[in-house]
């Protein structure tokens, strides 16, 4: 199993912003790791979902084509977004707006999610917000990650871009 470091991984389980880290060397892709923000926007604890595929937040109202777009970044290890009609723990629908990154670590590939619970606001006020935080956690991350964990800064600086691409350009998410 492909592991952080513990300075890495505190960095990880501190940050505000939700963070998925899967397997994608294993048959289902499952999650090795959560942090508390995202716990709190799907409801469900790091020991219910470890081991397990994202596709338990997925619903009746999640679109195919998004589930399909998602597969693909998956299977590509490709980073990009995808914004998805998910269901919390508690049986709350949201839309989760998910970056998907491919991180080298320890000669293996891993997946970072950086979730984000676009909620009833309108979402580009909501995307501006969560394009101010993955920005300031950037500022942390050069530091933190820089020790042999480069993949991982350049994939949260590539979540970074595409967050501003959404603002900047004003793109329309399907809400």
């Amino acid at each position: 199993m492909l592991h952080f470091n513990d300075k890495s991984l505190e960095f990880l389980r501190n940050t505000r912003i939700p963070v998925s880290i899967a397997d994608p060397q294993q048959a289902v892709c499952p999650l090795t790791f959560v942090n508390k923000p995202f716990e709190e926007i799907t409801g469900y604890t790091e020991a219910e979902v470890i081991g397990l595929n994202c596709r338990f937040l997925q619903c009746d109202e999640t679109n195919p084509n998004d589930v399909a777009k998602l597969r693909s970044l998956v299977e590509n290890q490709s980073t990009d977004y995808v914004c998805l009609r998910n269901q919390r723990a508690n049986g709350d629908m949201f839309w989760n707006l998910v970056f998907l990154s491919a991180i080298q670590v320890n000669g293996g590939t891993l997946l970072m999610g950086c979730q984000f619970d676009l909620g009833q606001r309108p979402y580009q006020q909501k995307v501006q917000d969560h394009a101010r935080n993955l920005s300031g956690t950037l500022r942390a991350a050069n530091i933190v990650l820089s020790d042999g964990h480069e993949q991982a800064d350049r994939a949260m600086v590539a979540q970074a871009q595409t967050a501003f691409k959404i603002v900047a350009t004003r793109e329309s998410l399907p809400l």
